[in-house]
């Protein structure tokens, strides 16, 4: 398999790895990460005006007509900023629009994401902390007529705080034994409404997380996507977009990381010499190239069969747990060499280390997927 970008993905990356070294500087990072916001309404607009909300979807909706690997390609540039944005969390929720929403709800929605004018994010954890279809409860009650009212809480959701809509995974109906994954309903709902509380969740990776009490939220049988009672297939795709759209960031960023790393090693000088002119540096260095390039290379492999061959979401965990891994890795050891001023505010390593462990926790950890590997080739072998 040829590995090599084409030509417009080699210009998709060289715009995007210009328009974030020009635009969001880690000292602009570090005033967002600081404020309330978390979030920057002019590199929003420039993101816009650059097209990077429509590479995935259909020009019918004033997309690009391009693929989720282009959007990946974006988000790995992202994470060399790092850029605390909702980019992710919109794009998963628009992804999901399109693939299983109705023309109404497309045509609703899909334009406004193209264009910016709209933030999405996914309303999906609570506080039984499962990616499970057991650990939904948030219960979407039928009303008079098509209305359903949802009570319940939702945990850890990104970007909430400035959404427009919120993408709830609920729950319609019990499980059956044969069925756990019965009864899930995926609504959209809007994220500014009195009957919604949002208190703000800090989190390592300074990435906006939310708790969301939902107070008799009423929505319509029209703010169905999907089927009603069969929207677990949607869960499904939306943690695989999702983990692979944070392998993507851990990528970036423990490229930058990495880059930090040699570069200090060059320039810091200790008993007159050049700390990487030591072995033992240049051993640590070493390793940290090795498990960056077999990670990255394996995650566009999985990326791109994930993107062109059907989505399997073996794919996506393997990825998820070996970037993860490296990038946790990584950024460890590219704290050990910098030392002490490593760890502290001042210097831009410790934002690439909190990133990354925020990254490795969301839509699944390395522990849960390989159970969730092996419970997909267990049941690959019982069929």
């Amino acid at each position: 398999m040829n590995l090599d970008f084409d030509e417009q993905q080699l210009m998709i990356r060289s715009q995007a790895r210009d328009f974030v070294k020009d635009n969001c500087p880690t000292k602009l990072v570090r005033g967002l990460v600081s404020s309330d916001q978390n979030y920057s309404e002019q590199l929003w607009k420039g993101m816009a005006e650059l097209g990077w909300m429509s590479i995935p979807f259909s020009e019918h909706y004033g997309g690009a007509g391009m693929s989720f690997f282009e959007m990946l390609i974006i988000l790995e540039e992202m994470g060399r900023g790092p850029v605390p944005s909702p980019y992710l969390s919109t794009m998963l929720c628009g992804l999901v629009v399109n693939d299983f929403g109705t023309e109404e709800q497309k045509g609703n929605f899909l334009r406004k994401i193209t264009s910016g004018e709209l933030i999405f994010a996914p309303a999906w954890t609570e506080p039984s902390a499962s990616f499970e279809p057991t650990g939904i409860a948030l219960r979407a009650s039928r009303g008079i007529g098509s209305k359903y009212s949802l009570f319940g809480t939702k945990l850890f959701c990104p970007d909430a705080h400035i959404s427009n809509n919120l993408l709830v995974i609920s729950r319609t109906s019990p499980s059956t034994e044969k069925e756990p994954s019965y009864g899930i309903t995926v609504f959209i709902a809007p994220a500014k409404s009195p009957a919604l509380l949002r208190f703000p969740q800090p989190s390592i990776g300074f990435d906006s997380q939310c708790q969301i009490e939902f107070v008799n939220l009423v929505v319509d049988e029209k703010d169905i996507v999907g089927e009603l009672n069969k929207g677990w297939q949607i869960v499904e795709r939306l943690l695989n977009w999702g983990a692979l759209g944070k392998c993507a960031e851990m990528i970036g960023a423990a490229d930058r990381a990495f880059e930090m790393t040699v570069n200090y090693a060059n320039d810091r000088k200790q008993y007159g010499k050049h700390i990487g002119s030591y072995q033992v540096q240049q051993h640590r260095i070493a390793d940290m190239w090795l498990e960056f390039e077999s990670a990255r290379s394996y995650f566009y492999e999985a990326a791109w069969r994930f993107t062109h061959e059907g989505g399997d979401p073996l794919l996506a965990s393997k990825a998820k747990i070996m970037v993860s891994d490296m990038a946790e890795s990584v950024t460890e050891k590219a704290t050990r060499l910098h030392g002490a001023v490593g760890i502290t505010w001042d210097h831009d390593l410790s934002l690439y280390f909190r990133w990354v462990r925020g990254a490795s926790l969301m839509f699944g950890d390395s522990s849960y997927h390989k159970s969730r590997i092996a419970r997909l080739l267990e049941a690959a072998c019982l069929r």
